[in-house]
């Protein structure tokens, strides 16, 4: 990483520094987060289906009437979190610190969660001198702040586009679907205690698909988010946001790792069209955890 000095964005006004820093501690839940997790773009790479990685690559997320490639916008999301969690525990000065400039503040991206994790080990040693420190606490401050805007306001919708273009790639793999019939895809409202069903239209007739395993429990999970979204029941805390926000990146990267198949299962007289995966949400974890 290069010199504290070239890194750090712009000189920005030194602070006193008298109580700024305190030692960070970072939580251990047991419960897997998306920093033991690849990336949404690594995890693509490593599919193994052209069908499912195009499809998926060609959805846009929308939002303030801006449109970028929903890939991106998913690792953009997970670098904040990872970033984020990096963060959460250091304690900055009750001071306030100076707005970031336009330019600044468009650079903030930049910023991986090992140049964080360089920072705060810059920050615990002896070499920064007393200005150096203040820069690098307001520059960490702002990106904390970046973050946190990020994913309390955005970071449910993000991952809500995120379930729906995974579960109808996949969908889209298993039935050779391209990406120019994606839209013809649905994921159907599920009626009682009825198994999740994707629609398709197919020869001028709408033909329903049971999903099943780790897709239909993706599918579940996306039902349980967009009741807490909508519902207009009590009003979600960050923690809660960001638990979910987690949960469901890790749901989205496991669904995308599936190898998905249709099989017609018979009971009785009746027979069902299903989509499955022969990867259990166990493996499909193993998949897609850092070495």
């Amino acid at each position: 990483m290069k010199n504290i000095k070239n890194l750090v964005l712009g000189r920005i006004i030194p602070l006193a520094t008298a109580g700024v820093l305190c030692l960070y501690t970072l939580g251990c839940s047991g419960r897997m987060s998306t920093s033991d997790t690849k990336t949404v773009p690594e995890v693509l790479e490593q599919t193994t289906s052209n069908t499912d990685n195009e499809v998926f690559s060609s959805i846009s997320y929308s939002n303030n009437n801006e449109s970028e490639s929903l890939v991106d916008t998913l690792a953009n999301l997970e670098q904040s979190i990872n970033r984020y969690n990096l963060l959460k525990d250091v304690k900055f000065s009750d001071k306030g610190y100076d707005e970031l400039t336009e330019e600044q503040q468009a650079s903030i991206d930049a910023y991986t969660p090992e140049d964080i994790q360089e920072l705060l080990d810059l920050l615990e040693s002896d070499t920064l001198n007393e200005n150096e420190i203040a820069d690098t606490m307001q520059l960490l401050y702002r990106i904390k702040e970046h973050d946190i805007k990020l994913i309390d306001e955005e970071g449910l919708s993000i991952v809500e586009s995120g379930y729906i273009a995974a579960i109808k790639s996949e969908a889209c793999d298993a039935l050779s679907i391209t990406s120019d019939e994606y839209k013809s895809v649905r994921i159907e409202k599920v009626i009682d205690e009825s198994a999740p069903i994707v629609s398709v239209n197919q020869n001028n007739e709408k033909i329903g698909y049971e999903l099943q395993g780790v897709y239909a429990s993706a599918t579940n999970d996306l039902y349980n988010l967009q009741y807490d979204m909508y519902s207009g029941g009590k009003e979600l805390s960050f923690s809660e946001k960001l638990d979910l926000i987690e949960k469901g990146l890790i749901n989205i990267k496991s669904v995308l790792v599936s190898n998905p198949e249709v099989r017609t299962e018979s009971f009785f007289f009746t027979q069902t069209d299903v989509i499955d995966s022969d990867v259990s949400k166990s493996e499909a974890h193993e998949q897609i955890k850092v070495r």
